[in-house]
């Protein structure tokens, strides 16, 4: 029901039954009390030759009375350190965590994915633990927010040996209840110590003000949920979206560092960037199943696509928000004939066609010192890679076109590619171990991609001054039309020819005729002093474009 993502309780003027929402085993409702979370008993309908499993036997009991099970005394943070015993605690949420999916290892569960979160807590002493939620508990995640206040009943407490820390975790037992927000608070159920909550309150009122300070989750109705643009997201609300999907990758690093001896879970997630007209992006975090969507934007590309239930939450490295998949997201293409596509596209087309790039001559172009987008028709005189760090290295040799084809292949057989960051492109140095340094500017994404090292193209324009475009790894792999990775083995064309053959004929072919014209599309910059006298300028290939019979080869 749509008030279960806020704590603020219904209104008590007149009698309505509980709000209540089941899905996949994880209860949600909405109380006079506050938002109750608790997990479907999932022992009825089971075969008799099946495993009994470790769930609470309890009686099945009105929905409205389950707040009555809540009522187990709270004990303070700092005397929950009974290893296996059962607690029950009155805290704040300090940071709450996504929610993630892991694979166990081990136990019953093992090989299976298990969803999993977890939230810093502090009570009224101002200790600070970590709450671990698994299975269907992981998923309450999603009611709380920072400054909080919760009752939660049923944790046991365990020893994180991996990171030497002692944490409470949820059992089949366990539930919980989200009071409300500190700053809104004033007094809470019947069964629930009103001295200790008012002592949790001031605490969090004295000591920590930025909790109090925090805006509260606002209200929002499920089936009113708004359309957004990507320009109008709010922090902690669910929307609805419509999305053009424009790359995707999934973040297998951290399965991969995950899947080793000393590590029992792997997180599994993936990274969309998607874009709306006007230039708008952003970044879709698909979680656990939502992942299996990949699948569907890879065989429908330049699809618009309907996201329902998104959850909007702040990115973990900027100042962006991100759009995050929830259990209840759902996705589907949209088809051509609906109105709303036809519109997407009208003001996608509309956007695109107000920013085509300036055509200039390279004349006009230096003269008039344009920054900005061009489009101009040059011939190509030399290329080189660029000289790689340290300096002992060997200077790359300058192409064109009276260089035969063995001493293309020869430099192409050099050091002319690097492992980077597969977000930004920057190159990524290694440890004592071998191990690649992660990119700290794009945490979380770890993905990593061979790559060309950027280039160094030589134009003019019917004799005109010659200039120098540098060329990047993306731009340079689609001129030379072979992977970076791959260029020691055979072409998918033709088994016989190898990458590195391909690449060097298409260097050869584009300097052999200096006189030959191609239509390329570069970023000029131009920095002037006040007289409008060029301290510097600069030049980034961004498209090039071949004559048919080059790109035939």
């Amino acid at each position: 029901t749509p008030e279960l993502f806020s704590p603020e309780a219904p209104s008590t003027s007149h009698a309505c039954p509980t709000l209540q929402a089941e899905e996949g085993g994880v209860v949600l409702q909405a109380t006079t009390e506050g938002v109750l979370c608790s997990q479907e008993s999932t022992n009825t309908h089971r075969s008799p030759t099946t495993k009994r499993p470790r769930i609470s036997e309890e009686p099945v009991v009105p929905a409205g009375s389950r707040t009555n099970r809540l009522q187990s005394p709270v004990t303070p943070l700092s005397r929950c350190v009974t290893v296996g015993r059962t607690y029950s605690v009155l805290v704040v949420v300090v940071c709450p965590c996504h929610l993630k999916e892991i694979k166990a290892k081990s136990g019953p569960s093992a090989g299976t994915f298990v969803p999993l979160a977890s939230i810093v807590v502090m009570d009224h002493s101002g200790t600070e633990m970590k709450v671990v939620l698994w299975r269907q508990a992981a998923f309450w995640v999603l009611t709380v927010n920072a400054g909080d206040v919760l009752l939660i009943t049923g944790l046991q407490v365990r020893e994180d040996r991996w990171r030497g820390e002692t944490v409470l975790q949820s059992t089949f037992r366990t539930k919980l209840l989200n009071l409300g927000h500190t700053s809104t608070l004033h007094s809470g159920p019947h069964h629930v110590d009103a001295d200790l909550l008012s002592s949790l309150c001031s605490f969090v009122r004295e000591q920590r003000p930025l909790l109090v300070s925090l805006p509260c989750r606002p209200v929002q109705k499920l089936d009113r949920l708004p359309y957004v643009t990507l320009r109008m997201l709010r922090v902690n609300t669910l929307v609805h979206a419509l999305l053009q999907v424009t790359h995707s990758y999934v973040s297998s690093d951290w399965r991969n560092e995950a899947e080793s001896r000393s590590r029992s879970a792997v997180q599994m997630k993936a990274v969309v960037s998607v874009e709306q007209p006007g230039g708008q992006q952003g970044v879709l975090i698909l979680w656990g199943s939502a992942v299996d969507w990949l699948g569907r934007f890879h065989r429908n590309k330049n699809t618009v696509w309907d996201f329902h239930i998104l959850l909007v939450r702040e990115g973990l490295t900027s100042d962006l928000f991100e759009l995050h998949s929830t259990p209840w997201s759902s996705v589907k293409a949209l088809d051509l004939t609906d109105r709303r596509v036809q519109e997407f596209q009208r003001a996608q087309s509309s956007w695109t066609g107000s920013r085509r790039p300036v055509e200039l001559d390279l004349d006009t172009l230096l003269s008039q010192k344009y920054s900005g987008e061009v489009e101009l028709r040059v011939q190509i005189w030399t290329f080189k890679f660029q000289d790689v760090l340290p300096s002992q290295n060997p200077v790359q040799p300058v192409l064109d076109s009276s260089t035969p084809l063995d001493a293309i292949v020869a430099v192409l057989s050099g050091d002319i590619t690097y492992t980077g960051c597969a977000r930004c492109y920057s190159e990524l140095d290694t440890d004592a171990n071998g191990i690649y340094v992660p990119c700290y500017p794009c945490l979380p994404h770890t993905a990593v991609c061979r790559f060309y090292r950027p280039g160094v193209l030589m134009i003019s324009e019917r004799g005109c001054s010659k200039i120098s475009v540098q060329v990047p790894p993306v731009p340079l792999q689609k001129i030379l039309k072979a992977p970076p990775d791959r260029l020691q083995r055979s072409s998918a064309l033709d088994p016989l020819v190898k990458h590195i053959q391909v690449a060097a004929e298409r260097i050869h072919h584009l300097l052999s005729n200096p006189r030959k014209t191609f239509s390329i599309t570069l970023q000029s910059h131009f920095l002037c002093d006040e007289n409008s006298i060029p301290i510097s300028q600069d030049f980034t290939l961004l498209d090039f474009q071949f004559p048919s019979c080059v790109s035939s080869l």
